[in-house]
């Protein structure tokens, strides 16, 4: 131990002594005999000069003969590390990618009408509440990598009232459009203001055009005289819920009534959007549905209700429907008493003597959030085909939602 401690000699060839001896277990099968009895025989002898604390020379010596053995007989792995680096990363990608494609893809929940099941990007307004501090420092990092709560705020520069303002545009160069941001624009008194945000579904105010859907939301009064720095825009934007979908077992079994399903819309005559959409999968091919007053839906003449599997939060519901509330299943009859527009929610289905026959090959889905969500009451059957996978975990943000356990 002394002569080692003491000694680069020592310390060096006992390190090339432990490497030959690895390597050479792991290539025997793939070097001569001879040579794997020459490393040995060079290996026994390097181990007995050691042993005997030789002079530094003679160690060295014994040392540097291993080397040569070992660099014509053995391959070095060190000689092809970028080699090795590189086909490392070639199939961690290729492990990566197979894993997204075939059995578990990462997806953000893109609107409000799986809620409280699930939730889309949510916006709540923090002007003039008691708690409406906005953190600093590392709070609000804290809030934004956990919770996926962002928080944004906008005083005003001028004077004035609230003049003029822009269609939302979607941010086309990097990042943004990546994460499919969208920049409004606004005029408050004689200055222009930019705000990107993601993509949030904002519910539709009747007779309030698009460019003025967001300030109406963030609080932003018309008529209401802003002083240089007091508050426009107080926010904090709570990110999509992130799923991991389950891609593979769907290829196995037939979905099951109840589960929560990705689909293609672009295989939607009436979407045709390049976008995925998330619903509960109700009925099947062949099947009869039938939307009740009571707001539950009856497959075949047998009504779900809050012992179906699956269902059991869907019909866990008290008190008229609300908008974000699980509030069982409603008709355009319910619609036209929630004073929505006939025909705009639930349009296959006007009363609930309508009994619908669902297409062979098809399947017929809705959303949990009933008041505002666009589905089979809607847009009609599914193809079955489009369906790509199942809800299988909430990865990010934390919430209650967060885990395996969401059905």
């Amino acid at each position: 131990m002394a002569y080692w401690l003491g000694s680069r000699s020592y310390r060096s060839a006992t390190d090339e002594y432990r490497r030959t001896r690895t390597q050479l277990r792991r290539q025997r099968d793939r070097i001569s005999p001879e040579a794997a009895r020459a490393i040995r025989e060079g290996l026994a002898q390097l181990k007995a000069h050691l042993l005997a604390a030789a002079p530094p020379d003679q160690v060295r010596a014994a040392r540097d003969q291993l080397h040569a053995l070992a660099y014509a007989c053995l391959e070095d792995p060190r000689r092809h590390r970028l080699k090795d680096a590189a086909e490392m990363a070639f199939s961690a990608l290729v492990a990566v990618l197979a894993l997204r494609i075939f059995f578990a893809t990462p997806m953000q929940v893109p609107t409000a009408s799986m809620q409280p099941t699930l939730y889309g990007v949510t916006l709540e307004n923090l002007l003039g509440r008691p708690d409406g501090e906005i953190p600093g420092g590392w709070q609000r990092w804290v809030d934004r990598l956990v919770w996926g709560r962002t928080y944004y705020h906008l005083r005003a520069a001028t004077p004035g009232r609230l003049r003029a303002a822009e269609p939302p545009q979607p941010v086309t160069t990097g990042w943004g459009n990546l994460l499919r941001l969208r920049r409004q624009r606004f005029q408050v008194g004689e200055t222009w203001y930019t705000i990107t945000l993601p993509r949030v579904e904002l519910p539709p105010v009747e007779g309030l055009p698009a460019e003025w859907l967001f300030l109406y939301h963030a609080g932003i009064q018309p008529e209401h005289d802003y002083q240089a720095g007091e508050d426009l825009i107080k926010l904090a934007i709570t990110t999509g819920d992130h799923l991991l979908i389950d891609r593979l077992t769907v290829n196995f079994r037939r979905p099951r009534r109840g589960e929560i399903v990705v689909f293609r819309a672009s295989d939607i005559p009436r979407l045709r959007e390049n976008a995925f959409y998330l619903k509960r999968l109700v009925a099947f091919g062949g099947e009869t549905v039938q939307i009740g007053d009571d707001r539950h839906v009856r497959v075949n003449g047998r009504r779900l209700d809050a012992q179906t599997p699956r269902f059991e939060a869907i019909y866990s519901f008290r008190g008229p429907p609300r908008d974000g509330e699980y509030s069982g299943h409603i008709h355009d009859g319910h619609a036209r008493r929630l004073r929505l527009k006939p025909g705009t929610l639930a349009p296959e289905f006007p009363d609930a003597r309508t009994v619908h026959t669902v297409a062979p090959q098809c399947v017929f889905v809705l959303g949990d959030n009933t008041v505002s969500s666009y589905d089979s009451r809607k847009f009609g059957d599914l193809p079955q085909a489009a369906i790509v996978g199942r809800l299988f975990a909430v990865y990010w943000p934390v919430s209650p939602r967060f885990g395996f356990a969401v059905r």
